[in-house]
């Protein structure tokens, strides 16, 4: 496999309260993750599976706990988009995709501890706006991964977003918000364009 089990095992179960350790903790993560799902580690299907969801569910704890920073979940969407392109398409790899959706979904609604945090802040914190910003951005750029991986067969699981994507383009919210909401749906017509043009082509500005 090229990585010690041990040391797998360890940073399964330890966890970090600085921002940078839980980030190279992702990093480490996300690398065995990807060798796992790509067939070149050491397991079997069955195994394989069992292995990534707990992976999985470690990453996703690292980026969604009250604690984390917009950094710390910013960097984990990262780390997510490493994996969705790197790795193998097949059942394991579905498996990371259904997990990570309703984390998507709380995102795209503004609604992971960080966020609450940042918007229930009467002081206007300015200096975390960037992070604020680039935490949606990073989800959606996620989730053009996600469908450009997926196609037509991912459409099931977009549906259920699309309303929150489409409040992006609300001219109220801004430039950036607006570019990156239209460019993700644009990207998903493209790549879902059985089940999208009828119904998204009319949203677009």
């Amino acid at each position: 496999g090229g990585y010690s089990e041990e040391l797998v095992n360890h940073l399964l179960q330890v966890s970090f309260t600085r921002d940078s350790l839980k980030i190279q903790q992702a990093l480490f993560l996300k690398e065995v993750l990807i060798v796992v799902l790509n067939g070149s580690g050491k397991f079997d299907e069955q195994t394989a599976s069992a292995f990534v969801s707990r992976v999985n569910q470690k990453l996703l704890n690292s980026g969604v706990e009250s604690e984390d920073s917009l950094h710390v979940v910013e960097q984990i969407l990262y780390t997510y988009q490493d994996i969705i392109t790197e790795g193998n398409l097949g059942p394991s790899l579905i498996t990371v995709v259904e997990a990570l959706l309703p984390v998507i979904n709380s995102i795209l609604q503004e609604g992971l501890p960080c966020q609450e945090e940042y918007n229930n802040d009467k002081e206007g914190d300015d200096e975390n706006a960037d992070d604020y910003e680039n935490v949606l951005d990073a989800c959606l750029h996620l989730l053009d991964e996600i469908v450009q991986k997926f196609g037509e067969d991912f459409y099931q699981y977009f549906q259920k977003l699309e309303n929150h994507i489409q409040g992006f383009i609300n001219p109220s919210r801004g430039i950036t918000y607006n570019i990156n909401g239209v460019g993700t749906l644009a990207n998903a017509v493209e790549f879902m364009p059985h089940n999208m043009k009828a119904k998204i082509l009319p949203a677009l500005p």
